[in-house]
């Protein structure tokens, strides 16, 4: 449990039935930063709860997880996950994605809470080495957060993303595990 600014939150890997929540947390994610996401609104809204309730559950092979920050144990403020690569020769890495807290929540730490977690749990898997994620060029407050978890910038994509009709650049992040504190 971590308490900051009198607001008591805590992180858990999520499960079946935090899927409804999750849903609505992830579908206001993609509605209020669409240039945050590789998915769309459009693409997601007509998911079921039983269709995210299926793919929520923690993998039993470590392979992919999702976290959720909680307010008061109760309300979900926040989401990140994680995907290890599928082939033998790249399964020392994976990446984080799908990072969302919802707005009235920042500001709290919610954000460095979920990707210190994430890379806590990253950390114990067997034989992880390298961790990453992409993140909008725009978006300076995310990069600042990787930043200070100590992702470091590898890459630039142009024109990654196109949201209604404008393009937008993304980064490559990457956290070496091993040189990582």
């Amino acid at each position: 449990m971590i308490q900051k600014d009198k607001i008591t939150f805590t992180i858990r890997k999520l499960q079946s039935t935090d899927a409804a929540s999750f849903l609505s947390v992830r579908l206001a994610g993609l509605k209020d930063c669409p240039a945050a996401f590789g998915s769309s609104y459009a693409e997601e809204e007509s998911q079921s709860v039983e269709e995210v309730a299926h793919r929520l559950p923690p993998a039993p092979d470590d392979s992919y997880f999702f976290l959720g920050a909680f307010i008061n144990s109760a309300q979900l403020a926040g989401i990140i996950a994680f995907q290890r690569n599928a082939k033998l020769k790249q399964r020392h890495g994976g990446s984080l994605y799908g990072a969302y807290v919802v707005p009235e929540y920042r500001c709290f730490g919610i954000g460095h809470a979920l990707v210190a977690t994430a890379i806590t749990e990253v950390k114990s898997l067997p034989g992880m080495r390298l961790l990453q994620l992409w993140v909008g060029l725009e978006n300076q407050q995310a990069r600042s957060m990787y930043e200070k978890a100590a992702f470091k910038a590898s890459g630039i994509l142009p024109s990654a993303l196109c949201v209604d009709g404008r393009f937008y650049d993304e980064a490559l992040m990457v956290l070496d595990l091993l040189a990582s504190p």
